[in-house]
């Protein structure tokens, strides 16, 4: 099985929360990009605009190797803001009174194409269909939340919730999981030589796409032992993204858990933070007790009364070796966990096999086109995941 070969076997289509106005104090666009992540999109729409990428207002983050269409707010511009290149478009649609705020959309069209299939992968997904249809499937953070290299270290926001900012920098600093070549190469060398600020400079000159890295590395060359200042130095969207990378990651574990603790079929899948544990079968009266059940996104003060799911959270984090209370990022004023709950069952809509074909780019196997509606927050690579246990 194989997804995203290209760009178009992931097309995302974003299902606004607002009917957009005639007027408003934010120009609503609609963006569309191919094979781009969205930090580097917002960075080609500010300097369209010559304002700062936190001035550009999105609701939702949407899959770098994919088609995707979604709704960026920017403070009353009107319509000069069109424009359109190979990889990305911009569209004014309308005006809102606010601008977006990460969470405000009603969910995602998708239309995928999974290729390199055999007649046995095809059978298993007309029959999972249904089942889906019927029984949903568990709603774990897939893979992609995860955009940090977890392989050579953990997760960069627990050693920073231990006040350990120089190994927080350096996992940041010193990872190898990007898709640039001139990334790789730079963090390669900043691990080989962590702390000889000088020739790690010197080894970044002639790179691209390494600017933040660089101004880390001149701060460093000055101030040796300024990690906490270092770190401020990030991207404030990718600071967030580490905190709710863990955040996220506990939550999975907990899923797990609680499915582990009342379904006895159940199949392992691995995933970029662990396993994750999917039911088999399940009878009516479980799912509906799954479906009762939320389990929040914690933070140090997260009050959670329902008792189960308590005594899960209580196991999780006993294995993780921390307490709630240390569920904060101390000497960072605006980065924090942000405390939400989330439903553990998801249920596709209008979920359906639009077409089945040859596979023009894997010779002699077959590939699919399907279609679903997903509401905000739900993984579509989780429903695929599941399709083909």
């Amino acid at each position: 099985m194989k997804t995203k070969q290209i760009p178009e076997d992931f097309v995302v289509e974003e299902v606004p929360l607002f009917n957009f106005k005639k007027k408003g104090k934010f120009s609503v666009y609609k963006l569309t990009k191919k094979n781009m992540d969205l930090i580097s999109s917002r960075k080609i729409i500010a300097k369209k605009f010559k304002i700062s990428p936190r001035f550009v207002y999105h609701a939702g983050i949407k899959d770098k190797i994919a088609v995707t269409t979604q709704y960026v707010a920017i403070k009353n511009q009107g319509k000069k803001g069109n424009f359109n290149l190979p990889n990305i478009s911009l569209d004014h649609v309308g005006f809102h009174d606010k601008p977006f705020k990460s969470g405000e959309l009603k969910g995602n069209k998708f239309v995928i194409t999974i290729r390199d299939l055999s007649a046995e992968d095809i059978s298993k997904v007309k029959s999972n269909i249904e089942k889906l249809k019927n029984f949903g499937f568990p709603n774990y953070f897939d893979s992609q939340r995860f955009g940090e290299d977890l392989s050579t270290g953990g997760f960069v926001a627990k050693r920073l919730m231990k006040n350990d900012y120089e190994n927080a920098l350096r996992l940041f600093l010193a990872s190898s999981n990007h898709k640039s070549d001139d990334k790789n190469k730079a963090h390669v060398f900043i691990h080989k030589n962590w702390g000889k600020w000088n020739k790690c400079d010197e080894s970044l000159t002639n790179l691209k796409g390494v600017d933040e890295d660089r101004k880390i590395i001149h701060f460093l060359e000055k101030h040796p032992k300024g990690f906490v200042i270092a770190f401020k130095l990030i991207n404030r969207q990718k600071k967030e993204l580490m905190v709710s990378s863990y955040q996220s990651f506990l939550w999975n574990k907990c899923l797990v858990q609680l499915i582990k603790d009342n379904i006895k079929d159940i199949l392992e899948v691995n995933y970029k933070a662990g396993k994750m544990v999917f039911y088999n079968k399940i009878s009516n009266e479980t799912l509906e007790y799954l479906k009762s059940k939320k389990i929040p996104m914690l933070d140090s003060k997260t009050l959670v009364k329902d008792l189960g799911i308590k005594d899960i959270i209580n196991k999780v984090l006993e294995k993780e070796k921390i307490s709630q209370k240390e569920l904060k990022i101390n000497k960072m004023s605006n980065l924090f966990f942000k405390e939400r709950e989330r439903p553990t069952v998801a249920f596709p809509e209008n979920l359906e096999l639009i077409s089945e074909e040859n596979d023009n780019l894997n010779p002699d196997r077959k590939m699919i086109k399907i279609s679903f509606y997903l509401s905000k927050g739900i993984y579509a690579t989780i429903l695929i995941k599941a399709l083909f246990l």
